[in-house]
């Protein structure tokens, strides 16, 4: 019966052991995860942010726009988002929730 318990202890603390990895490796994902979006998520603004000032200097804004448009089809992997057409040319990008 002793030996029984222990095996049954050492079971418990290998469970436990493996339900820790897990949670650590999802908390390192999710932090991965986080880090590229807000990545992205910068490479969009200052692309908007260029495609403005070459807008109303009345440049061709085409090629930062597909950089963009790129940039925000990665970010749509990573999370659900919607973007909204914004009057000087830029694209706000939102949460799916519509947070922006």
């Amino acid at each position: 019966m002793i030996n029984e318990s222990e095996a049954l202890a050492r079971r418990f603390n290998t469970l436990t052991e493996s339900l820790h990895n897990q949670h650590k490796d999802v908390h390192d994902q999710r932090n991965a995860a986080i880090s590229h979006a807000n990545s992205v998520m910068a490479n969009i603004a200052q692309v908007n942010k260029q495609i403005v000032e070459m807008q109303g200097t009345g440049g061709n804004a085409s090629q930062l726009m597909d950089t963009r448009d790129a940039l925000i089809g990665e970010l749509s992997t990573i999370m659900a988002v919607k973007t909204t057409d914004q009057p000087d040319g830029s694209v706000q990008v939102s949460l799916a929730s519509g947070q922006p």
